[in-house]
């Protein structure tokens, strides 16, 4: 199966769809007919697949037969596994003449009336059906068995009212549509990203039939729960008269529920022990969910009364500072200035003083002091300036997502929902390769950058192909934090300086101290700082290896010991990465962006994946980690200090069968990254009509939103 690059094709055609007749499934086998007047040249007409809100083609293959006035066609569903190895949406096009991309429609003549078609499985994990779109286009849903029939059922479960108050008592009111022919179960709520899929449920207490619907009544405490970090999703739990089990996930679209839920949230979160809490929200896509989580240090009464004179102040002079194009910068958490964020503000503030770009730090960072001779430009971390700026700026430029930029996963408030609606410039982290960031950056989500730098073409067809952006939102530049790399890089380096630099885990994050210290990464990681072989093998090489674990898990930093005096333990913020980078000779990782690093720079890298199959099955990766990585690889302790020998014998240096790639990773490699950025940015703003800022605001309006999904399912296609 072929992937093809089509980006503006679909766009160019005079003649945008052609309708099938008798779409059928049966178990692995997708079939239909299309009139021969349709189609001007069978050989030049080929089937593919796009992914939703996507422009990449896949070729997939089909057999066709000729019948009186039709083309009969035959897919095998079986492989679409090759296609893609996660949850995804497709449409049914054909590419005819070499140019133009048709969208294949149901006919109107069909007479289907179930708009999702047979289930088939796929695998363990994955099953696949053929289905109708609500414009009346053939698309795939390739997914769990679950979520299809969860999908696939005719009615909506939507919130019709909830009531929450501080002692924990939450009773919530359902509209179960079409429900004539299933049984209510009950209230589910599901954890999110558990490995496990913990479940709640809760039993209805009332059950009312209104002619086809049925509204139904759940209550319960929330103080007697168990509750779990982070989010619980909520869903209405039915059988039907097959017995299957369907799950539909309770959607709001009454603005009532909306604004009592985002704008008035301490009169509906539950204070738990230990400064836990628990409330309810609407979700981006208008369901409702759980959040239980501790207590931020800031949701105190002292910056929610920053927030509301934040609030009054804009009101009264906002317009003023709206005139004067703000640009507001901050990095992890708002506490660090070390990476691309750090550097970009660096050069806007020494090379254009005229631009108004602000950076956001804690006022007790130890990275102030990097940022302290530019103070006039920068503003503490949840002050009523940094409020009153978030209000008022044109625009978020960061290395981190927008949420990094306020109190960390605080999302109710008036201001919160303000974050989402400003554009956004996205700086990365790092480069896209050995981690995939689908869920959070996607092209349509909340966390939609206009601007997306990037390093090469290499890492662009990434943000294309799995994130869904136009070549146009694209910048090919390089990181801000290289133009310092590039200065530096030929200074003396402290001889046999190894960094080891582990990345995070998804399905680790944040839990509990003993789900952590019982985990593989912990035991592994700790191992090897103890090992005593490792000792020997510094000692004999006189060598020092400085072990550095990623931000995330810096609340564990202290579980890791070694006796060795060779290995050196640091933690998050004692010293810049790139201090660090720049004195190693070798950087140790497994998954780490930082690898692209140490690669820029020269140095060899060795790639530690003890867990890989685990990764590429909860996190994935873009690159084949088999084929495409630029060093050696080890899978356990005694292969580590193996490849680390040949790494010595080799004078550390690059092996010659990497070096050739590195043109492949990286387009540029000078110190000018930050002012293409800057420029690119400008241009951003010269060419982009005002009404598009409206436009953009708008949609990302949780009121508007509100408002749209009721009017969708009012007039839904039926």
């Amino acid at each position: 199966m072929t992937k093809i690059e089509r980006t503006d094709q679909f766009y160019h055609s005079s003649k945008t769809r052609v309708y099938c007749n008798n779409l059928q499934q049966e178990s692995n086998k997708l079939s239909f007919c299309i009139k021969k007047s349709s189609v001007s040249d069978i050989r030049q007409f080929k089937l593919c697949v796009r992914k939703r809100k996507e422009s990449a083609l896949f070729f997939i293959n089909y057999s066709y037969s000729e019948q009186a006035d039709f083309y009969y066609f035959e897919i095998l569903l079986g492989q679409f596994l090759d296609i893609y190895k996660e949850e995804a949406r497709f449409d049914l096009v054909a590419l005819t003449d070499g140019e133009n991309v048709l969208r294949i429609f149901y006919s109107p003549l069909n007479k289907q009336e179930n708009r999702y078609l047979d289930i088939f499985k796929l695998n363990e994990k994955f099953s696949i059906s053929c289905y109708r779109a609500k414009n009346s286009g053939v698309s795939l849903i390739f997914s769990t068995k679950q979520k299809i029939l969860n999908e696939s059922f005719k009615g909506n479960s939507l919130l019709k009212s909830i009531q929450f108050n501080r002692k924990g008592i939450c009773q919530i009111k359902v509209v179960i549509e079409n429900a004539k022919e299933v049984n209510i179960e009950g209230l589910v709520l599901v954890r999110r990203k558990s490995i496990d899929h913990e479940k709640l449920m809760f039993f209805p207490v009332r059950i009312i039939e209104k002619n086809n619907n049925i509204e139904a009544i759940f209550v319960f405490e929330a103080k007697k729960i168990h509750w779990e970090q982070f989010y619980w999703d909520a869903f209405v739990k039915v059988t039907d008269r097959d017995s299957n089990e369907i799950f539909l996930r309770i959607h709001n679209n009454r603005l009532g529920n909306k604004i009592k839920l985002q704008y008035t949230h301490t009169r509906y979160t539950c204070d738990l022990e230990d400064n836990y809490i628990v409330y309810p929200y609407i979700t981006a896509s208008e369901a409702l969910s759980f959040n239980y989580r501790q207590k931020g240090p800031y949701e105190t009464d002292k910056y929610k009364w920053n927030e509301r004179i934040a609030i009054v102040l804009y009101l009264l002079f906002g317009w003023i500072f709206r005139l004067q194009n703000i640009w507001l910068v901050h990095e992890k958490f708002s506490e660090t200035a070390q990476d691309n964020g750090y550097y970009f503000f660096k050069y806007a503030y020494e090379n254009k003083p005229l631009q108004k770009v602000y950076f956001v730090i804690r006022k007790d960072s130890p990275d102030y002091r990097f940022v302290e001779r530019m103070k006039d430009r920068v503003v503490y971390f949840m002050s009523i300036k940094h409020l009153f700026l978030l209000l008022s700026c044109s625009k978020i430029v960061s290395s981190e997502s927008k949420g990094h930029g306020y109190a960390w996963r605080v999302t109710k408030g008036l201001i919160r929902p303000v974050i989402n609606q400003k554009p956004f410039m996205f700086l990365q982290h790092g480069v896209l390769g050995l981690k995939m960031i689908d869920n959070t950056f996607k092209a349509n989500g909340m966390n939609h950058a206009n601007l997306f730098v990037v390093s090469s073409e290499f890492e662009k067809d990434i943000v294309m192909r799995y994130l869904g952006y136009s070549s146009k939102e694209i910048i090919i530049s390089g990181l801000a934090r290289w133009d310092n790399l590039h200065r530096v890089k030929k200074n003396n380096r402290k001889e046999n300086n190894i960094l080891f630099m582990p990345t995070w885990r998804n399905w680790l994050e944040e839990v509990p101290d003993d789900d952590f210290l019982n985990s593989k990464y912990f035991q592994t990681y700790s191992s090897i700082i103890k090992s005593s072989n490792l000792n020997k093998w510094l000692i004999e090489h006189n060598a020092i290896l400085n072990f550095y674990i990623h931000p995330k898990f810096s609340q564990f930093i202290s579980h890791f010991k070694t006796d060795s005096e060779r290995v050196n333990i640091i933690y998050f913020g004692e010293q810049p990465i790139n201090k660090l980078l720049m004195e190693a000779n070798l950087l140790i990782t497994d998954y780490s962006s930082v690898a692209f690093e140490a690669y820029y720079q020269d140095k060899p890298t060795l790639f530690f994946q003890f867990d890989r199959e685990q990764y590429l099955n909860f996190q994935g990766s873009y690159i084949d980690l088999e084929r495409d990585l630029f060093g050696p690889s080890a899978a356990n302790e005694e292969e580590l200090l193996e490849k680390l020998d040949k790494i010595y014998v080799n004078g550390l240096q690059i092996d010659q069968q990497f070096i050739n790639l590195k043109e492949h990773y990286f387009l540029y490699c000078d110190n000018h990254n930050s002012k293409r950025i800057f420029d690119e940015i400008v241009q951003w703003e010269k060419n982009r009509p005002r009404y598009q800022n409206f436009i953009y605001h708008i949609k990302r309006n949780p009121i508007v939103r509100t408002m749209w999904r009721k009017v969708k399912v009012k007039f839904r296609w039926a």
